[in-house]
This record gives structure tokens, C-alpha cells and sequence, in this order.
């Protein structure tokens, strides 16, 4: 697989962070010298390969929440279910942190080339 330097560069930060928000990825892609327009393009070349992933982490027991079950959203998607008893508030939600990571195929392939180097 062809993979060019700006995505190699971006599969190694985020393999060295184990997952990094897009905003502190992208700081540390361009204070090593790179392009911010590159970051886009690199990003969006993994994403076709399918070697980076966007994950979501929900915390749910600082604010009192707690997981429930699984479900199907309208669309047909499964979904979480968390509750909380009722506070009469309804604006606030679970915490979530969206991340970017690498995929078990961007883990390999990151690998590979590893050993490549190193051979």
C-alpha cells in the first residue's frame, strides 16, 4: 500500500499518543514543520484506506450517569443507552471526547513498514 510521508507522519503521532483530539494532532503535525493544508489531505487519504478511525469515549460516572443497554437509534444504528435519575435538568449530558486513532489495519501497516526500515 502507497502511503506518503505527511500519513506516515500522522499514523506515528497518533500510534506514539495512543489516539489524539484532531485539534491537538494537527499542532503537533505542524510543529514539526508541516503544512496545516497537508494535515486535511493526509487525514482524508487515511480515512479512504481505512487505517485511521474517529472513536468517541463517554464518561458517564462523573455526572452520575451510568450505562444501561444497547439499542437501535431511527436509523437503525446501534446505539448506547446511559441513565441518570432525574434532576430536572435535561441540557446536561454525558462528557464525550471525540479522538482520532489507528485502526487494527493502520496498526499493521504501520508495522510493516517498521520492520521494513529496520531490516
Amino acid at each position: 500500500m502507497r502511503i506518503g510521508k505527511n500519513e506516515l507522519k500522522i499514523m506515528e503521532l497518533l500510534d506514539e499518543a495512543d489516539g489524539l483530539e484532531r485539534g491537538s494532532l494537527k499542532n503537533k503535525f505542524t510543529l514539526l514543520g508541516n503544512r496545516v493544508t497537508r494535515f486535511s489531505e493526509a487525514l482524508k487519504t487515511l480515512t479512504e484506506k481505512e487505517l485511521i478511525a474517529k472513536y468517541a469515549q463517554i464518561e458517564v460516572e462523573k455526572r452520575g450517569w451510568s450505562f444501561d443497554s444497547w439499542t437501535k437509534d431511527e436509523d437503525g444504528n446501534f446505539a448506547v443507552l446511559a441513565k441518570k435519575l432525574y434532576d430536572g435538568k435535561m441540557a446536561k449530558g454525558p462528557k464525550t471526547r471525540i479522538y482520532l486513532e489507528l485502526t487494527e489495519k493502520g496498526r499493521k501497516e504501520l508495522r510493516k513498514r517498521e520492520d521494513r526500515l529496520s531490516n
